[in-house]
């Protein structure tokens, strides 16, 4: 029975995989109403050329020189060629195609081209036989790096609304609520930017990650007063553990923190001892 429901999650992921890289797909590339334009100025593909001009293994045989010599843009257009001609591709071409665009993906990455960046990643994670957080991650960081906050949000919250089927651990969870306190904060609504911290803080207490999602919030969307404000309130209300969270983010995050912070956070350790040990490497410096 335990083998049959382990079949069937194997199978329902398997099944996702396609469709979360066609959603992915859809947000990144539907803003861009000049992309037929730009392809106007982009070399043909091997695909775009009359299929009787294309043999699968002269396709495949080019890719392995092209492979050879780090042209992985041609590399990419025949193995995509030979694909769409066979249907399918070996599990040997299929690894030497995720290769590929990975290092086209940190090609355009170096040239702060992240519209391309985004689209080689999408297919990384449409060729991927299992899910891959890895490869979804670095697409967020890609929105986020392009400024492309929208977009942040969107995907967070389909990823959130299909963990029960793609079952991230906490580690994974954190990243996405993190980002989500970034993009909030863009958005200027600290209750949220903050609640989304700390959902990452009880997730992941990895203060170094804490500190990199404050360091993108603070100052330049929010005042980080706000955040000890936020865990005073938490405070008032016993929620003894979210107030902790919000203190010790803030009193190690603020360039001047308030004498008060380390106060608050005294009362509330002395109230629950164990807290001390929901952050990792919490003490300054």
């Amino acid at each position: 029975m335990i083998k049959m429901i382990y079949k069937s999650i194997r199978e329902n992921v398997n099944y996702y995989i396609p469709l979360l890289a066609t959603i992915l797909a859809f947000l990144f590339f539907a803003p861009f109403t000049q992309q037929a334009a730009y392809a106007q100025n982009e070399p043909a593909p091997a695909a775009a050329y009359p299929i009787s001009i294309c043999d699968p293994d002269e396709l495949v045989k080019e890719a392995r020189i092209f492979f050879k010599q780090k042209d992985y843009i041609s590399t990419i257009n025949r193995l995509e060629s030979a694909m769409y001609i066979n249907k399918n591709l070996s599990a040997e071409l299929n690894g030497m195609l995720i290769e590929a665009l990975a290092k086209q993906t940190e090609a355009e990455l170096a040239r702060s081209d992240y519209r391309n960046a985004a689209s080689y990643n999408i297919k990384i994670l449409s060729l991927k036989e299992n899910f891959d957080f890895t490869w979804l991650n670095k697409l967020l960081n890609i929105y986020m790096l392009s400024a492309n906050y929208r977009k942040t949000h969107e995907l967070c919250l389909e990823i959130l609304k299909k963990q029960d089927l793609l079952a991230l651990d906490n580690a994974s969870l954190a990243k996405i609520f993190g980002k989500l306190a970034v993009v909030y904060a863009t958005f200027r609504d600290s209750a949220k930017s903050f609640d989304s911290l700390l959902e990452a803080a009880a997730r992941d207490g990895d203060m170094k990650s804490l500190k990199s999602y404050a360091g993108l919030i603070f100052p330049a969307h929010l005042d980080i007063k706000l955040l000890f404000e936020y865990a005073v309130s938490l405070a008032d209300k016993n929620k003894t553990k979210e107030a902790y969270l919000a203190a010790e983010i803030y009193n190690q995050t603020a360039e001047k923190p308030s004498p008060q912070a380390a106060e608050l956070i005294a009362a509330l350790l002395k109230k629950d001892p164990a807290l001390k040990s929901a952050l990792v490497s919490s003490t300054p410096g």
